[in-house]
């Protein structure tokens, strides 16, 4: 046990093989050269955010030179290490380890560098890049960025600067159309129909009146039957609400809790002046309401 599960202990004699400034250097390269000599390769397609540089810098500092950067003799073009070396100018290193490379051909050269064969994310991103892309400036970042035709909806360059530009905007001051309680949205949600209401409660509470009757699209002339129309009334809805919330949601013949109805102890068709009558009803489950009519109730 004497160390093995512990690599902070199996390391503490190892030599680093140079240093590249304060920076130990780990893997095994052929030169330390100075930062200014290495050359981008212009072929690259790959891009690398601002974020990603910053967190590889934080692992080298951290941990210091792990992967050389990959230099072509052929082209004297850097082929693999763009983020490394964009992560070392972040750092302010002045030395990078570098690894040089034959290629048999330049056509061998790109194909490493574009397909990266050992790489599966590279090879999908060189796939894309043969696709059709339209330009757009991102409007919180202010930086361009490409994306595909049918993603018209796309405003943003990421997730992150859309949460900045709706955390930055400026709210606006709402009035709910159903309780008239004043609440706060972004500047870009007032033109949303369900932003009208303070709550998805206030929302259909509102939809029951202002799209009753006539103003409904589904609105046909009134051809449905009166006792369906009935009973999809708000003034139905709230007597059911009325009876469950008074028998706590809860079957008064069997005691079951679930899938509920509404029972009239008085017929609905014979007493119709005791419909909404929250007296006049009772709390059943599916199969009690069942046994009570003489049928059977699936839903």
């Amino acid at each position: 046990m004497a160390g093995v599960d512990t690599p902070a202990a199996g390391m503490s004699n190892a030599v680093p093989k140079a240093m590249a400034g304060v920076l130990p250097v780990w893997c095994t390269h052929d030169e330390l050269i100075p930062v200014h000599r290495v050359r981008s390769n212009p072929a690259r397609f790959r891009s690398h955010p601002d974020r990603q540089i910053k967190a590889l810098a934080a692992m080298i500092r951290r941990h210091g030179w792990r992967q050389p950067l990959i230099v072509s003799y052929e082209s004297g073009y850097l082929v693999d290490g763009h983020a490394r070396l964009k992560a070392a100018c972040f750092l302010g290193i002045d030395r990078v380890p570098v690894d040089f490379q034959h290629f048999p051909s330049h056509h061998m050269e790109m194909l490493f560098k574009l397909l990266e064969c050992f790489r599966p994310a590279q090879r999908r991103l060189a796939k894309k890049r043969r696709r059709k892309w339209v330009t757009k400036i991102c409007p919180a970042c202010r930086l361009p960025f490409q994306k595909m035709p049918c993603h018209s909806h796309r405003t943003y360059c990421s997730p992150a600067c859309r949460y900045l530009a709706t955390r930055k905007h400026a709210r606006a001051t709402l009035t709910c159309a159903t309780c008239g309680k004043v609440f706060v949205v972004p500047v870009t949600k007032t033109q949303a129909f369900s932003n009208l209401y303070c709550s998805w409660a206030c929302r259909n509470k509102g939809l029951r009146i202002t799209r009753l009757g006539p103003n409904n699209p589904a609105w046909r002339g009134g051809v449905s039957p009166p006792n369906q129309a009935d009973r999809k009334s708000v003034e139905y809805d709230v007597w059911r609400d009325a009876v469950f919330r008074r028998d706590n949601y809860t079957c008064q013949h069997c005691g079951a809790r679930g899938r509920m109805h509404a029972h009239h102890i008085l017929s609905y068709a014979g007493f119709p002046e005791r419909r909404y009558d929250v007296v006049n009803g009772i709390t059943l489950c599916v199969a009690c309401h069942g046994a009570v009519h003489g049928r059977v109730f699936y839903r």
